[in-house]
């Protein structure tokens, strides 16, 4: 098990010191004529030295919380990408070497064939899953090579990002919204439990969302409105956290907040401050 790592909603004790006291307000002292920036807040304290003269300090403190960040409630995550890392290309080098030269003609991050698609949405089980992948392909694969490729795509999910998920859960509630499938699903969860003693993921989250329970995936708007209304969440007050940018429009076009999280330059821990709640310029990331 992850240490430190507790489920959703379990009550953590955090043993912090008590602040000293302070007294007063203060604007700081700058030169040339410049004014304190509007968005800081000024803290001043009086101190008493050993000969019992008082002096006067002062400091600044954080920032003030942006309008979005003041209005975000609700964090929704999607999972491979994000949360667990992927690697789409590693699953077309696997069919290839089966012999599907084309796969890629099939099945990338930015589009799909419907076969993928009705996967994802659960409309088709493993089994015709894999008997359709054997008519396109012409080609006569056997289940576990079919399923090897097919999982090639799932690395690993850091324990770091699992400690985020924990602690940002504290400050917002969180859900999970993955287009996934009844193949992929048990393979991930297996490695999880492997590394990390973890069942489900379910347990860091107040809800999870996985598209082939539910019969809807992204991009469709439909999803988006699903997931804020079994929850009573309002749009504006909810933020989406996804590395497709399909998807991320889709969820803009449903009304929320959204994020596209370039998985190439940055990773979804650099979305938050030490205190684990969203970064000042969150607002600047959400802008279409």
């Amino acid at each position: 098990m992850l240490v430190g790592l507790t489920p959703k909603g379990s009550s953590v004790t955090n043993r912090r010191e008590a602040p000293e006291p302070t007294t007063g307000v203060a604007k700081p002292r700058l030169t040339g004529g410049a004014s304190a920036p509007t968005n800081w807040r000024v803290r001043s304290t009086r101190l008493t030295n050993n000969r019992g003269a008082k002096r006067r300090l002062t400091g600044v403190a954080k920032p003030r919380q942006t309008a979005l960040q003041m209005k975000i409630k609700n964090i929704i995550f999607d999972l491979g990408g994000v949360l667990l890392n992927i690697d789409y290309q590693a699953t077309i080098d696997e069919f290839k070497k089966l012999g599907m030269q084309d796969f890629d003609a099939f099945f990338t991050q930015a589009a799909q064939h419907q076969l993928f698609d009705r996967m994802d949405k659960g409309e088709i089980s493993p089994p015709s899953f894999r008997e359709e992948l054997r008519r396109l392909s012409g080609l006569d694969i056997s289940d576990s090579e079919i399923d090897a490729a097919w999982n090639a795509m799932l690395l690993d999910l850091p324990a770091k990002r699992l400690a985020l998920l924990e602690r940002v859960g504290k400050n917002y509630r969180t859900s999970l919204l993955s287009n996934t499938n009844s193949i992929h699903y048990p393979a991930y969860m297996n490695d999880l439990k492997k590394h990390y003693g973890i069942a489900d993921l379910s347990a860091l989250f107040d809800r999870q969302y996985l598209s082939f329970e539910i019969g809807m995936r992204k991009p469709d708007r439909e999803i988006y409105e699903y997931v804020l209304s079994d929850q009573g969440l309002e749009a504006g007050e909810t933020l989406f956290i996804d590395d497709s940018f399909q998807h991320v429009e889709g969820a803009r076009n449903a009304g929320l907040h959204a994020v596209w999280l370039d998985v190439r330059h940055q990773e979804v821990n650099d979305l938050f401050t030490e205190n684990h709640r969203l970064r000042q310029d969150i607002e600047r990331m959400t802008l279409p």
